[in-house]
């Protein structure tokens, strides 16, 4: 998930009026699905019964942010995931964060990866930056 966020900030894009466009990332996007409401575990995201979330096509392709990172679960998931943006150009910063409940314990395991703009970063010369490993917490929850 630091891939796509990569290659859609280094994408050329002009203003209607034929300048360079400021360099972003895609934009926020909220826990999908939402299982800080309804985990996977047992509930209505999960009609099988398995622990595991069912795929909502729909709820993936319908969004600005995942369809621009062109992410979505290819089948049945034990994670949800947010991708949450702040700034432009050389101050952007985006995170990229997926959740789990392995256990159905009620506590959610955390998995976070970072990018932000390199300071160098204009109009139609964008670069990032990002981390080099992922933040967990509690990761077998």
């Amino acid at each position: 998930m630091i891939s796509r966020p990569a290659i859609h900030f280094r994408k050329r894009r002009m203003t209607p009026d034929g300048k360079p466009a400021p360099c972003e990332f895609p934009p926020s996007s909220p826990v999908t699905p939402n299982i800080k409401a309804h985990n996977c575990c047992s509930t209505a995201y999960d009609s099988d019964k398995n622990d595991r979330c069912d795929v909502n096509l729909t709820e993936w392709n319908d969004s600005p942010t995942w369809s621009k990172l062109f992410f979505q679960p290819a089948g049945q998931h034990y994670f949800a995931y947010e991708y949450r943006l702040s700034g432009t150009g050389a101050n952007a910063k985006f995170t990229a964060a997926a959740y789990a409940d392995l256990d159905c314990d009620g506590t959610f395991s955390t998995f976070e990866r970072y990018g932000y703009g390199d300071p160098t970063s204009k109009p139609g010369n964008c670069a990032m930056k990002g981390s080099s490993a992922f933040y967990k917490n509690l990761e077998t929850e």
